[in-house]
């Protein structure tokens, strides 16, 4: 497996090494490598790895044989471990192998009480549900409205001397959204309705989510700004509360037109969850059937031991859960703008018509999309 750890981190030696690591990390233990001691028959043993619990009332004594080996264990090596088991007495043998075991040395190992295991890399479903690489991308979309205005408006009168000019510019802000000098009156009795600064702020978060629907999704602008400039046109043709009131009129808004850009900047994320590990591996053992995932942390040397678990993935996947691929969109406020450099591409959408209707929301209004 090419991006595993077996083949990078182990030889023979170091095999034994990680195994040694393993029982270390138990904790009230003395561990011991490459140990050779002669038995009661008068025959030297050499022990891979010796491990050796003491209590106040007994020795607890594990010899294990470590098998890096190309092809799967025989039964002689099981044999070898049951005679030092005995030659030794020690309480337990166990075996560890990458490669497996022949059927033979399996039911042999059960039967002379050797716990025989096998380490092997993780496969990419042993990561979870998104495997060990990740990889998504990244939209950050902003939008700006370069010039707003109010084609038809009609203006009524309040004071005898006539302005000379009534500028009705908005710069959207975070401190001016509930700015009462852009309040929204009704037109047909005077009720106080919605600010249009809000409008403005719904109308902006509307064109940069259907402009990035469109382009969004196109790895053709990878690592690249765009902007996407747009005409619109925003309809109060049917909303109530279409009038603005300043000391000079009463202004009946008929509609809006907006000259707005979009940019969007799509970036790509990798991400290896196992960055930040010597190795992972799964320790199965098969004799008692069980597995545990092991792992050692890069910076700190700690290892890390916890049951394996193989469970299928739930049968009903949401459409809004994350795969691989995936697009995570993050989209900023109105009064962001839009930052302009030498490598953004510049593009242009058909004209966009929009609509405010009405709404049982917490705005009383929604920004709809109209046929031109």
């Amino acid at each position: 497996m090419s991006n595993g750890f077996l083949h990078k981190l182990f030889d023979w030696k170091n095999f034994e090494l990680f195994v040694k690591d393993l029982y270390s990390a138990e904790g009230d233990v003395l561990v011991e490598h490459d140990v050779t001691e002669i038995g009661k028959s008068g025959a030297s043993r050499q022990i891979d790895v010796k491990v050796t619990q003491k209590t106040s009332f007994h020795t607890y004594t594990t010899i294990i044989e470590c098998k890096y080996w190309k092809k799967a264990v025989e039964r002689t090596t099981v044999d070898i471990v049951a005679a030092s088991i005995e030659d030794l007495n020690a309480s337990k043998g166990v075996i560890f192998t990458t490669k497996g075991y022949q059927q033979g040395a399996e039911t042999y190992a059960k039967s002379k009480n050797i716990d025989i295991f096998v380490v092997r890399d993780l496969l990419n479903e042993d990561w979870g549900k998104h495997g060990r690489n990740i990889q998504l991308y990244l939209n950050i979309v902003g939008g700006k409205m370069s010039k707003a205005y109010f084609p038809n408006a009609q203006a009524m009168l309040i004071v005898e001397e006539q302005p000379d000019d009534m500028n009705l510019e908005i710069n959207l802000s975070q401190e001016n959204l509930d700015d009462k000098a852009f309040l929204l009156y009704s037109a047909k009795n005077g009720d106080t309705g919605p600010n249009l600064t809000k409008i403005l702020s719904e109308v902006h978060n509307t064109i940069t989510h259907n402009i990035n629907l469109i382009v969004g999704q196109k790895n053709e602008f990878l690592d690249h700004k765009l902007l996407v400039k747009s005409d619109v046109n925003v309809s109060f043709s049917g909303f109530e509360f279409r009038q603005l009131r300043n000391k000079f009129a009463a202004v009946n808004l008929s509609e809006m037109a907006i000259n707005f850009v979009t940019q969007i900047s799509r970036g790509e994320l990798n991400i290896d969850r196992a960055e930040s590990l010597d190795y992972a591996l799964v320790v199965q053992n098969y004799v008692t059937d069980q597995a545990h995932y092991v792992s050692k942390k890069s910076e700190s040397g700690e290892i890390l031991v916890s049951a394996y678990k193989n469970e299928p993935p739930p049968p009903d996947v949401s459409n809004d859960e994350f795969v691989n691929g995936s697009t995570m969109n993050c989209f900023l406020g109105p009064w962001v703008g839009v930052d302009i450099n030498a490598s953004t591409r510049i593009a242009e959408s058909s004209p966009i018509h929009l609509k405010i209707i009405s709404a049982e929301n917490t705005l009383g209004f929604s920004i709809v999309p109209v046929e031109a």
